[in-house]
């Protein structure tokens, strides 16, 4: 079972669809355990579309600081080369066969997020981007030549090179030059595990990815679709899937 299929049964909604379906297996036999499913459901999906669970989802999440862009001009302007400094987007997921372009494939609204952000530093900067994803197992096209298409066609800015996931992390690895500086824009998790990777002194492996949009808190007890959709992102980000 590949992560998409197991964050869809795992994050709500789909995790109160399973909890229902559980419920109507075991209701003849098991009546108060169905009740008690029922109940789960109803709760958690209430719980986890509610602004006031974002609020403490968020506060779970790694603190990582991330860079601003006055920040990475500073830091641009300190380093000996600037061209020892180097952007680099890791995509967040994509959209196969996608019926709005004519069933082609192409990034996902999280990473196109990230492919703006990103963009919008390389260009306000001048520093070199680089890009990269998971590798795709089931032979189409790999992410990160889809995020190379967008970054070219759409926002007219060249990507230096192109790495799978595990390509990026060899790479980061390898890297002896003196006081190189690398810019991630990503999911927290893969700044986390980058920035713990084992590498030269040399190596600064540094943060920098658009604020999340926070659900208005007049509410906070009243559910709302964007809270469950954020909420969700938020689970997905926590448990690595």
């Amino acid at each position: 079972m590949n992560d998409h299929w197991l964050s869809a049964l795992l994050l709500p909604p789909g995790l109160n669809l399973v909890l229902v379906l559980a419920a109507w297996i075991v209701w003849k036999s098991q009546r108060r355990m169905g009740r008690f499913l029922l109940v789960l459901s109803a709760t958690s999906l209430y719980v986890f579309s509610t602004p006031s669970i974002e609020s403490t989802l968020r506060s779970m999440q790694a603190e990582i600081p991330p860079l601003t862009l006055k920040e990475i001009r500073q830091l641009k302007v300190t380093e000996a080369e600037s061209a020892l400094t180097t952007i680099v987007v890791v995509g967040a997921g994509r959209k196969n066969k996608a019926e709005e372009y004519e069933f082609t494939d192409t990034v996902n609204n999280q990473t196109l997020e990230y492919l703006r952000y990103a963009a919008f530093l390389s260009q306000s900067t001048g520093l070199p981007l680089i890009a990269a994803a998971s590798p795709a197992n089931d032979g189409t096209t790999p992410e990160q030549v889809l995020m190379n298409k967008v970054l070219t066609d759409e926002f007219q800015v060249p990507v230096t090179q192109l790495f799978s996931f595990e390509e990026l992390t060899q790479f980061l690895q390898t890297q002896n030059l003196e006081e190189q500086t690398f810019i991630l824009v990503a999911k927290v998790e893969h700044c986390e595990a980058l920035s713990k990777l084992p590498s030269s002194p040399s190596l600064s492996i540094r943060c920098s990815f658009p604020k999340p949009q926070i659900a208005p808190a007049k509410w906070p007890y009243l559910p709302n679709a964007q809270s469950l959709l954020n909420n969700t992102r938020l689970l997905q980000q926590w448990i690595g899937l």
